[in-house]
């Protein structure tokens, strides 16, 4: 039986950049709220990271802000 994945950290910004040669990412502008005047409240556009252990593909994965 497979272990299930553990989230190691969980980071929202405004772009994750990839590297084409390194493969490295590069984190930008990280916020840790969003503000709106009222709700529901459609923002523009963010980006995740994510990084998990324990992970054996295939896996589906479900991310829900509330």
């Amino acid at each position: 039986m497979k272990p299930d994945p553990i989230c190691l950290a969980l980071v929202i910004c405004e772009a994750v950049h990839l590297h084409p040669f390194t493969g490295n990412r590069t984190i930008l502008g990280t916020f840790n709220y969003i503000h709106s005047d009222s709700f529901p409240h459609k923002h523009s556009m963010f980006s995740v990271y994510v990084a998990l252990t324990d992970c054996y593909p295939p896996f589906d994965l479900t991310f829900r802000i509330t």
